[in-house]
């Protein structure tokens, strides 16, 4: 966590003098869940995701960026291949809205409609912090920490397409409603050597994930380009 406001702390202070731009988008994509009821199935009941976001570019290496998300997460013990989930039975679905602000940083340098010493496009990585409301949770309130990758090309000076995969980790094993509590498997009438069994593992945390495509455009520049600042 130090690291991380460190890393803020430079970029604020690296971005002083330099020219800088105001971007906004929309982005749509899909959403899945990874915990106790999905333990490993990437891309397993991928629910629609939409949202906006605004970004602004403090150099051609960094920018910070808000995003505003909505979307669901949906997971059945009856879709899995184990016979001790489809025993166990657990399932959720529940509305999610998050914000999240992130620190982007671009592996080639560049900016939205800038031709000077920059690449058309480029791929990236960004993380940040963030908050989920996720309604139907036994805990609707969560953190989370988002670690994203992406590749984002200039169309016009003012135009950019760009795609996404996140993670978001999340500081909560209670937004499938499954905390780690043990029941009965004789109340269930079925046979097992163990009378009772952990239905959540303790010490795993819920994760879910954000894969889509955005679209920005560049809203306004203000300052003068420096050339200390292009790299």
């Amino acid at each position: 966590m130090r690291i991380f406001f460190v890393l803020v702390s430079f970029i604020l202070l690296s971005s002083i003098s330099a020219q800088k731009t105001l971007e906004g988008g929309v982005l749509g994509g899909g959403l899945y869940y990874l915990g106790d009821v999905n333990p490993s199935t990437h891309f397993y009941n991928v629910q629609p995701g939409v949202g906006v976001f605004f970004r602004e570019n403090l150099n051609k290496r960094w920018a910070i960026r808000v995003n505003v998300l909505a979307g669901t997460l949906a997971a059945d013990d009856q879709h899995s291949n184990y016979s001790y989930q489809q025993t166990r039975a657990a399932s959720f679905n529940t509305p999610v809205i998050e914000i999240n602000g992130q620190a982007e940083f671009n592996f080639l340098a560049y900016k939205l409609g800038s031709e000077r010493y920059t690449s058309p496009f480029t791929p990236y990585f960004a993380t940040g912090m963030g908050f989920v409301l996720a309604s139907n949770s036994n805990q609707p309130y969560n953190i989370f920490i988002p670690l994203s990758v992406g590749f984002k090309l200039s169309v016009t000076s003012k135009l950019e397409i760009g795609v996404e995969y996140s993670y978001r980790k999340v500081f909560s094993d209670k937004l499938d409603n499954l905390s780690g509590q043990e029941y009965n498997l004789q109340t269930l009438k079925v046979p097992s050597k163990n009378k009772y069994k952990q239905n959540a593992f303790y010490y795993d945390q819920d994760w879910y994930v954000y894969t889509g495509l955005f679209i920005t455009y560049k809203i306004f520049q203000s300052g003068s380009e420096c050339k200390a600042y292009d790299y």
